[in-house]
Formats: structure tokens, sequence, C-alpha cells
């Protein structure tokens, strides 16, 4: 079951409900349609492209009753024999009835949003239009985050945003894993409502149709305040890293200067010893070659040229 589908003939993205609500797709129940292959799970899409397929047909249900349930319109997926396409989203079914129950209560405008105001708001009240999806994208960049159920509206809110993201998290998650992805999704210019195991009773059904999000204007004002904060944060580091090491080097020149003046001092003393002799004996251990200086042959920065060191070489 998928409550949207692509239509062949124009290439659209259309919302099940729309093909009983809308009169111009009501006219178009019959002519082909084809499932979004762009969320389908790579394992089964490796199994598609080994046989060759490139699209999976879909066909339209109307809404009815069944067992005192209220089925609602959706798209049914062709059979395709060696391939198992009964759990196509890859999810629990759990996680996908709490989806289709959130996408339901947003279409029949049931959800009050709850995000500061003194007083919760249905979605109808804070736009004049608003699409809704189930595992929607939230932008055509490559590598966009989907969104469990995306409401979009037809205009930017002042505090929401574009819209809000409502993601359904079951499983255990860090705090610190809820912050990126709350931020992934605010970067994206949605608010963000997360809702867990405990917002659900055990037909996973919302135990209170009043639920929290956040803006998106406090997100993203708080995202701005933790990448200043980061920025600040890295020139410190990177500055005592800077100071620390200009001291150390302070601290060997000193040590230098220190073994020079005791050197110097003993050449004084040493009438056998000068500066040149030391510094001739100096350039002639780093020099690598039997070359021989003399403290007279050091007198200017000739003799350290390649051509005499290879002339005395010889």
């Amino acid at each position: 079951m998928t409550f949207r589908a692509i239509h062949k003939p124009t290439g659209k993205l259309v919302e099940a409900r729309k093909l009983e609500s809308d009169p111009i797709w009501k006219s178009k129940i019959n002519d082909e349609w084809i499932y979004d292959i762009g969320i389908i799970p790579l394992d089964i899409k490796r199994q598609l492209d080994k046989k060759g397929i490139t699209e999976l047909k879909v066909s339209f249900i109307k809404s009815h009753s069944r067992k005192e349930e209220r089925v609602r319109a959706h798209f049914r997926k062709e059979n395709i024999e060696g391939i198992n396409l009964d759990n196509l989203e890859n999810e629990s079914e759990e996680h996908k009835l709490c989806k289709e129950g959130i996408y339901y209560e947003l279409i029949d405008d049931k959800l009050l949003i709850d995000f500061g105001e003194k007083v919760a708001s249905k979605i109808s009240k804070l736009c004049s239009d608003y699409e809704c999806h189930i595992e929607e994208r939230l932008s055509n960049e490559r590598g966009s985050k989907i969104g469990d159920v995306v409401v979009t509206f037809d205009k930017e809110h002042p505090l929401l945003g574009k819209g809000i993201v409502f993601e359904i998290q079951f499983s255990g998650q860090a705090l610190s894993k809820t912050i990126v992805r709350t931020n992934d999704r605010v970067l994206g210019g949605y608010s963000v409502s997360w809702l867990w195991v405990g917002n659900f009773d055990d037909s996973n059904k919302l135990l209170d149709n009043k639920i929290k999000v956040i803006t998106f204007r406090t997100a993203i004002k708080k995202y701005d305040e933790l990448f200043e904060e980061g920025i600040l944060s890295n020139y410190e580091f990177i500055r005592n890293d800077i100071e620390q090491k200009i001291e150390e080097l302070e601290s060997k020149i000193d040590k230098l200067q220190i073994s020079l003046s005791y050197f110097l001092s003993k050449d004084k003393n040493n009438s056998d010893v000068t500066s040149g002799d030391l510094l001739a004996d100096s350039v002639n251990s780093v020099s690598g070659t039997d070359t021989e200086f003399k403290s007279g042959e050091l007198v200017s920065s000739d003799s350290f040229s390649p051509e005499t060191i290879k002339e005395k070489s010889k």
C-alpha cells in the first residue's frame, strides 16, 4: 500500500485522495500508474534490475470499510514473482501504521500544533493551503533528507518556516543524534516534531492530538548561536595551540643562547680554541665529506658555496 503514485502519461506524483476529491484526477483513475521507484530500498532495486524491471505498476483502490475499519484511498502494488514487495518501505508494521495515522489526522485537519503560542492551532489556521506527504524529500537536492510525514505550506510561516516534519522514532536514539537530525531538517527550512513510542497507544494511534513542535525560527536561531560558539571555541583552541608552540620555541632559543654563551666563554679562556675553529668543526661535521676547513678560511659566505665545498673535496 502506498498513498501516492506517478501518473505515467504526465509523470506527475499524485496523492491517492485526489483521485476521489479532485474532478480532474477522478477522470484518470483508469490511466496507467507506477510506483515512485526513487524510494525503493537498494536490495529490492537490485533484484528488480536483475529482472530488467524499471518500474512497478500500481492500481488505485478507493476508500472503503473493512471489518468496521475505514480503509483510505491508496495504490496497491502488483506482485512480481520471486520478489517480496510486502514490505517495500523497509520498516516495521508499527512504524508504518503510526505514519499513516499522523497522515490521516493531518489531511482531516484534526491535529493541534503546539509551537509556543497561547493556544494550539490546526494546520488550516496556520496557512491558506498545504500539502501533506508520507516519506517526502525535503528538497530536490541530491542527498536531501526524507521526513516520515511532511506538511509543506503554500507560503512560509513567520515562525514555522516552510512547514513541519513529523518524525516517528521507536528505537533508541541518543540526544546528540536527535539534535543532528533536527538540524538537518531545520536547515531545509522546516519545523520539526518528534513522536516517540509514548505518544501512541497499543493500536498505534496518538494518545493526544495536540503535538509539540520545535519551530524553525527558534531552532535556526539556536543553531546559529551554537555555530558561532563553535567557531569561537575553535579559534580559542587554535590560538592557544599557537601560543603554546611559540612558548616552546622561545624556550628552545633560550637554551641555545645559554649553550652558545658557554662555548664563547670557554673560547676566551682557551687560546688554542677559537670561535672560528668551533665553526669550522661544525661545518666539517655536517658537510658529510672529507672536506677540511680551517678557521682562517671561514672569512666570507663564499666559503660555504657548493663550488668551494666541491673544490675542497678534491
